[in-house]
């Protein structure tokens, strides 16, 4: 995969960036809705003046025999995703310490959402009401979370944050914070335009894997405490 930002790729002259510039233009005509997402990763490409890797890039894309345009995306979300976690694990790991993934995403959703209950975790995050029901025991055991009911319905638990369970989401969305403004650059490249497209995309990509997990049944509850600390808000 092209991987944006590898300064051990050779540099090029400003006349050579103009010519590949051009050619990767040239390139957009024979692709569809993936244009857009080209375009982004390509211009960067440019800004960093790395031949080597817009060659390869344009080959992947247009030219290339290993992966059709679906594979390439595929694998696109995967490297990403996985850069992603790379990068916010060791932060995550120290201001959060003593706080699994997987706890500190239920205690965000708990502090954005009123009348958090089981029902609404498991749905939230995939897992079962068994798995919810035991984190948040576990939670309310540290003191972190607390249940309660309503006058009016004496049978469901809901949850809400302790002061102490403030302290750990301020500390999560301080840590979202940084990761937004590290990535800030490239979010400032897109267009509202292609915002939609891939949107777009990722909304009918998801709607299909919900069809999915509920047709097959499938109970995602270990996924290595939520693939570690990938964070990204749901």
């Amino acid at each position: 995969m092209i991987i944006v930002g590898d300064t051990s790729a050779p540099e090029m002259s400003a006349e050579e960036a103009a010519i590949l510039a051009h050619e990767s233009e040239a390139a957009l005509k024979e692709m569809g809705e993936a244009k857009s997402i080209f375009r982004i990763i390509t211009l960067t490409l440019l800004q960093q003046k790395q031949k080597f890797n817009i060659i390869l890039l344009m080959h992947q894309w247009v030219g290339g025999q290993a992966m059709n345009k679906e594979e390439q995306v595929i694998m696109g979300f995967r490297d990403l995703y996985n850069k992603m976690v790379s990068l916010n694990k060791f932060k995550m790991e120290d201001r959060l310490k003593g706080n699994k993934s997987s706890e500190v995403h239920c205690i965000e959703y708990i502090g954005k959402n009123v009348d958090s209950n089981v029902t609404k975790l498991a749905e939230s995050f995939y897992m079962t009401r068994g798995a919810i029901s035991k984190l948040t025991k576990k939670l309310i055991k540290r003191g972190i979370i607390e249940s309660y009911q309503k006058p009016d319905n004496k049978k469901e638990i809901y949850f809400s944050l302790t002061s102490q369970g403030q302290v750990i989401n301020k500390v999560h969305e301080e840590l979202h914070k940084e990761f937004q403004e590290r990535d800030k650059a490239v979010f400032e490249q897109v267009s509202e335009e292609q915002f939609d497209i891939m949107l777009s995309f990722v909304e009918k990509y998801s709607r299909h894997l919900d069809a999915e997990i509920k047709k097959q049944g499938v109970d995602i509850t270990n996924r290595n405490d939520f693939e570690q600390w990938g964070c990204i808000k749901k």
